[in-house]
């Protein structure tokens, strides 16, 4: 018998600068119904949103309306609210960013940066409007395209030529806000020093790598290093067991959870961001950049067929998935190989 699962479902987080619209509705309503359907089985769900009340947006929807942004933000959750109870999405806890505990947990992190000599400060000119009396943001100035003289532009891009650009370059710009023409002031900024935390970024990102080519391998084959046709066999799936003691006082004791975080680390975005984090290190003598774009090709290529390889051996025999692994690795190292060719052929 299948031992049930606990799950954590949410949503993208709505602004609460205004109604809840029919694209926000969608994702609850069917996010709502796949919850409904868990629990249904007797998977054990916990359902949690809550409204996005931090951003320009929330201001200058409360200063249009004359009101404060705290406010704005009770407004609008009740209205959000009272919009969900009638399309019968029922969360466990629909909450908001603008909250004590966000602000404690967001508030421990950016100390535990600052005192770690993460955080940096850089004075800034930007765009500052005279009669709001506040710094505006890109998308919050208009005027013309530098580029082809298009009039009515946001302050980073022009959605009639696609040119980008610096808000300062724009030709008679004006504030979205009040329409006054804004002014160049200096305001500090903090940013996190993202260089200085680079060689902790190379470390985790080996491992990660490292620990993706493991964790495939874990998976594909049993003790006996056959293909395996289900994860359960799996000589991940052996190790996931042996780790859930330590998941189950969190409530998540069952081998495939245990599984799924550890297949985590196989995800190509992670692949993406080890290689992208390795240009830059040591290995950079043994990889270029362009091999290691050569070696990306084949990753994404290669992977995609170890997930049929176990229908083919139940559906052809064992024999024909060594057959189409072999065949895979074939087409995916010429590809590979034909990437790396252009790239020396046009000087990379």
């Amino acid at each position: 018998m299948t031992k049930n699962k606990t799950l954590l479902v949410t949503n993208a987080l709505p602004y609460a600068n205004g109604p809840i619209h029919l694209g926000h509705m969608l994702e609850h309503i069917q996010s709502d119904i796949f919850v409904r359907f868990n629990r249904a089985i007797g998977n054990k769900v916990f359902y949690v949103c809550g409204d996005d009340c931090h951003g320009t947006p929330v201001m200058i929807k409360a200063g249009q309306m004359g009101i404060t942004p705290e406010q704005m933000i009770e407004i609008t959750s009740k209205d959000h609210a009272e919009d969900l109870k009638g399309f019968l999405v029922n969360y466990d806890n629909y909450y908001r960013t603008h909250s004590k505990e966000n602000h404690e947990i967001s508030s421990y992190m950016y100390e535990k940066a600052k005192e770690n000599g993460y955080i940096k400060t850089e004075t800034i000119s930007q765009l500052y409007d005279p009669e709001k009396n506040m710094f505006l943001p890109d998308r919050f100035v208009k005027g013309t395209c530098p580029k082809c003289g298009a009039k009515d532009q946001y302050g980073d891009n022009c959605e009639v030529c696609g040119a980008t650009y610096s808000p300062t370059e724009l030709k008679d710009a004006y504030s979205v806000v009040s329409g006054a023409k804004p002014v160049l002031k200096e305001s500090l900024h903090y940013f996190f020093d993202l260089p200085k935390a680079k060689d902790f970024l190379q470390k985790a990102f080996t491992v990660i790598f490292i620990a993706t080519i493991v964790v495939w391998f874990l998976q594909s084959f049993d003790l006996k290093l056959n293909l395996v046709e289900d994860s359960a066999n799996s000589m991940l799936a052996m190790v996931s067991s042996l780790l859930v003691p330590l998941f189950r006082p969190l409530g998540l004791g069952d081998w495939r959870i245990c599984t799924s975080l550890i297949s985590g680390f196989m995800a190509k975005e992670s692949v993406v961001a080890t290689l992208e984090v390795l240009f830059g290190s040591s290995i950079a003598t043994v990889l270029t950049p362009l091999a290691a774009a050569t070696l990306l090709v084949f990753s994404l290529l290669y992977t995609p067929c170890v997930a049929a390889i176990a229908s083919v051996r139940r559906e052809l025999g064992g024999k024909w998935a060594i057959a189409v692994v072999l065949w895979q690795c074939f087409v995916a190292w010429v590809a590979a190989f034909l990437v790396h060719s252009i790239g020396l052929l046009m000087g990379f």
